[in-house]
């Protein structure tokens, strides 16, 4: 079992974890500034705000030249996974700006889950600029073509069911990493963000033939903020054991989710 990290570690823990975080974003803008494609590369959020901490995650916002937009998902994918601790990742186009996409990925810290979130649009559609850091900004010197052919559309050999409880599972991991980074810095927190995934996890669950697994029970939020910090752990454990079976039944999710949540839990309990 991982040891608790005591108050006198904790300066330490969060430095690691922002050091991982670095690296991950030098790893990103590296292959970006070798992509031709990629026109300019901006941080917002809390980087673009000037507001960021050492929990805060990443979101890139890529300029990509128009007739390469379509390439970029499978592109960052790529990246991603050249980082050596990637653990999952996908596109979401709903999330992405109008003419645009969005590919969002985990990776393994020492502390828990680092959380890239890219953003892309055509160069065309630039007209309101968000608040940023600017990572690199080519969008007025001439683009050299880039001599790869491009990539080739992914295809999954999924069944329907099987996506489910991957979206399901993949989901809990993510928004469970998230309301815990939302504890650490607000003890009072409702955990509203715990709840998003139930619906997919329970779905999945029971596609697993695991029905009985979760009950309300495990959903109910309890005041004190290491009580809650520990209902994530119990959801965690849970989660884990229906990922450990989604594994026997031909899929392929990392173990990794665990471990990296149970390390950022002991930072959050930590903090508290």
């Amino acid at each position: 079992m991982l040891p608790e990290i005591t108050r006198p570690t904790v300066a330490a823990a969060l430095r690691e974890h922002r050091e991982d975080r670095d690296a991950l974003l030098a790893s990103l803008t590296a292959s970006l500034l070798n992509d031709p494609r990629a026109r300019a590369a901006w941080l917002w959020g809390s980087f673009g705000r000037g507001d960021a901490d050492d929990l805060s995650d990443l979101d890139p916002w890529i300029i990509v030249a128009d007739e390469f937009v379509g390439e970029m998902g499978a592109s960052l994918k790529r990246y991603a996974e050249q980082t050596g601790n990637y653990i999952t990742g996908g596109e979401a186009p709903q999330n992405g700006p109008p003419g645009g996409g969005f590919f969002g990925s985990l990776h393994a810290g020492r502390h828990g889950l680092l959380h890239l979130d890219c953003y892309w649009q055509p160069q065309s559609a630039v007209s309101t600029i968000p608040d940023r850091a600017v990572l690199f900004d080519r969008l007025s010197e001439l683009m050299i073509p880039p001599t790869s052919p491009p990539l080739p559309p992914e295809t999954s050999a999924l069944a329907e069911d099987q996506e489910r409880i991957v979206d399901g599972i993949g989901f809990a991991w993510l928004m469970f990493s998230i309301a815990a980074k939302n504890l650490a810095r607000h003890s009072d927190s409702d955990m509203s963000l715990m709840m998003y995934p139930r619906p997919g996890l329970e779905s999945a669950a029971q596609l697993l033939g695991q029905e009985d697994c979760l009950q309300p029970s495990d959903w109910a939020v309890p005041e004190s903020p290491l009580e809650k910090v520990a209902l994530l752990r119990h959801l965690t454990e849970k989660t884990a054991r229906m990922t450990e079976l989604a594994n026997t039944h031909g899929l392929n999710l990392s173990p990794l989710n665990a471990l990296c949540l149970s390390r950022y839990l002991d930072l959050v309990a930590g903090i508290l």
